[in-house]
């Protein structure tokens, strides 16, 4: 019969005669399931009693419990408002996933979720969107197919004051014929 198990090696005696132990396997820890390339481990957290004045930008994901008063950019990365999160700006993400309150455009290259007790008032543009039953929109939706225009979109709308002042410049320059600026929600 053949042996499966490798015998117990006998313990080893130190030279102060006392009995030394091997170290324990070293065990990977399991990584949380996480929604796109980011788990919860690879995101910033801003928590509920935290607030934040002015623009956010980054290279990771990010989980929003608090207030934001300002824009948050990180275009390739997951972005959550949880539910007591807040935020007066406009948020440009890969994915957008909203359980708090925006008041503000959000652009997303991938997907925008709004759940059951999200509130969102302003433009949201998405290549995906879902609502869950419950949640409160108000303002207008915009999805498109193609995720390149969605990354120039977001720029224009996260920078709405700079869009703006160029669309002034051209009227200037163009004379008779008149642009009138889509009015954003925001």
């Amino acid at each position: 019969m053949r042996q499966m198990w490798k015998q117990a090696e006998a313990p080893s005696f130190s030279p102060a005669g006392e009995q030394s132990h091997p170290a324990p396997p070293i065990i990977p820890a399991a990584r949380p399931i996480g929604l796109g390339a980011a788990s919860v481990i690879d995101q910033a957290s801003i928590a509920s009693t935290i607030t934040i004045v002015g623009e956010i930008t980054g290279s990771e994901s990010l989980f929003i419990d608090g207030c934001v008063e300002g824009n948050v950019n990180l275009p390739a990365n997951h972005v959550t408002i949880g539910r007591n999160g807040q935020i007066r700006g406009n948020i440009a993400a890969g994915d957008i996933v909203v359980m708090g309150s925006v008041r503000g455009n959000v652009t997303a290259s991938n997907r925008v979720d709004i759940r059951a007790d999200g509130n969102v008032t302003g433009e949201v543009v998405a290549a995906r969107l879902s609502v869950e039953v419950g949640a409160s929109c108000m303002g207008r939706f915009n999805i498109h197919l193609n995720t390149t225009d969605l990354v120039d979109n977001a720029d224009s709308i996260v920078n709405k004051p700079e869009r703006a002042s160029r669309q002034r410049a051209v009227q200037q320059e163009v004379g008779n014929l008149h642009m009138r600026p889509v009015p954003m929600s925001a």
